[in-house]
């Protein structure tokens, strides 16, 4: 196999593993909203993506019951969501010692092609699920 199937061997065994851990998801049904969940907006990609929507700026105020309620709704941790570091650790596994990176060891070096093609394996995956 070729450096590229490994991204979406990883990510399918990786989510693989999520659902059959957790016996929330052992209706194709809920690992089907899961995914949907996941998609939308791409929050799949944040480990902290808990709020409605991705990066509100500021502050937004709710008033219940004449109690005001300050909840910051912003998602964090861009790329440091648990499937996209799985897929990514096992793909520099993979390819560890197999594939020349030139620049993998100097300060220009750049990590940002092999996240968004990690992104690309998980998002892929979960649509497959969808």
């Amino acid at each position: 196999m070729e450096w590229r199937g490994g991204f979406g061997v990883a990510a399918c065994s990786i989510l693989a593993a999520f659902f059959t851990q957790d016996t929330d998801f052992l209706d194709p049904e809920a690992r089907k909203e899961f995914s949907q969940a996941m998609l939308k907006q791409n929050r799949f990609i944040f480990r902290d993506n808990a709020g409605l929507a991705p990066k509100v700026s500021g502050i937004i105020y709710y008033y219940s019951t004449s109690i005001l309620i300050i909840c910051s709704k912003a998602w964090t941790g861009m790329w440091r969501a648990p499937f996209i570091l799985q897929t990514f650790a096992s793909h520099l596994n993979f390819t560890y010692g197999h594939v020349e990176i030139p620049n993998l060891h100097t300060k220009e070096s750049s990590a940002r092609a092999a996240f968004t093609l990690t992104v690309a394996a998980v998002s892929h995956v979960l649509f497959l699920l969808y």
